[in-house]
């Protein structure tokens, strides 16, 4: 979206202005890939959220991961550690009793594909997300610069 004020861009200073600038509003927010957004018929899109481990397919940490992570778990809480219901969201019981979270590093073969998966999916959307903001972003700066704060 060009926001610079060289290329004859009306100036809205009055209402007698206001057809001609408001089609080259409408030109900005359509080059800009918002104008459906700027009029209400598609939503804006929210702020993606990166996948949580815990939500896909995992098993509770093994004796060694528990030590990398500094627990003081007995032994007998992890040695009786079981893999978590698939896909349950829930931390498996030595998870629980431990109060570790659940990382990537937890997860089973399928629960780690499903995670890439949604990381994948996730960037995707970060990075439409944020094209999203900067072209909104541009497109407030384009009416700051061909409007009067007078009115």
């Amino acid at each position: 979206m060009n926001t610079n004020n060289n290329d004859k861009t009306g100036f809205l200073a009055s209402s007698d202005d206001w057809e001609s600038w408001n089609l080259q509003f409408q030109a900005q927010a359509a080059a800009g890939g918002i104008w459906n957004e700027v009029q209400g018929v598609t939503p804006f899109l929210d702020k993606p959220t990166a996948p949580n481990p815990v939500y896909h397919k995992h098993k509770d940490p093994s004796q060694s991961t528990i030590a990398a992570r500094g627990s003081t778990a007995s032994n007998s809480t992890a040695s009786n550690s079981t893999e978590s219901v698939a896909g349950d969201g829930e931390p498996g019981p030595a998870n629980q009793q431990l109060n570790l979270p659940i990382t990537t590093a937890d997860l089973t073969a399928d629960g780690l594909r499903t995670y890439q998966m949604d990381w994948t999916i996730y960037q995707a959307n970060q990075k439409e997300y944020a094209q999203q903001v900067e072209k909104t972003a541009e497109l407030k700066q384009w009416i700051l610069k061909t409007t009067s704060s007078h009115h």
